[in-house]
């Protein structure tokens, strides 16, 4: 079960959207998608240098922790609390209003996999939060955090998966108009 981020151009998107092998078997519902009308222009500069050394050691101490290629390894278990869990509930109820929605229809795939993407990023936000994570239930802080994460990413990829975002008469049309 692997989600992916990726920050790509669009019309590298629109090749992997092409490939329907790819779609139909849950390629591009991996894929966690933001789309920005201008690339991020972050200098540096910007940061507080103490917030960057907060954030290498955090980083740094989590990779320690945590990654390693070593066999066996020791797997540790995250609950999810009760209050949580029914902020899941709950979202995966609107998931499948979603679903039903015949004017979504072109986006099962990825409806299909949203749940768990919220489920993930609650969990990305609970290990940051925590410094050993296992010791503690996912909470509804976190739930709810990732549940709007993952509302955000549906409300981006309901225009990537856009079904006319594909056809090609619609996009010549749109390079006329645009000319």
């Amino acid at each position: 079960a692997l989600s992916i981020l990726i920050f790509t151009q669009p019309t590298v998107l629109d090749k992997l959207l092409e490939n329907q092998n790819f779609n139909d078997k849950g390629g591009l519902a991996r894929f966690w998608v933001y789309l920005s009308e201008q690339p991020a222009n972050i200098n540096s500069n910007e940061f507080n240098p103490e917030d960057m050394d907060i954030y290498d050691n955090k980083i740094n101490a989590m990779l320690e922790r945590n990654f390693t290629q070593e066999s066996p390894r020791e797997i540790s278990t995250i609950n999810v609390s009760d209050a949580a869990g029914k902020i899941l509930d709950d979202f995966r109820v609107t998931i499948r209003q979603w679903e039903d929605d015949s004017e979504l229809e072109y986006m099962g795939g990825f409806l299909r996999k949203l749940a768990g993407s919220a489920m993930r990023l609650a969990g990305i936000i609970h290990c940051w939060r925590h410094d050993e994570p296992e010791q503690y239930s996912v909470s509804p802080i976190d739930m709810q955090a990732g549940v709007e994460l993952a509302k955000l990413l549906f409300s981006h990829a309901r225009y990537l998966y856009l079904p006319k975002r594909l056809d090609p008469l619609a996009n010549a049309w749109n390079i006329a108009n645009w000319i």
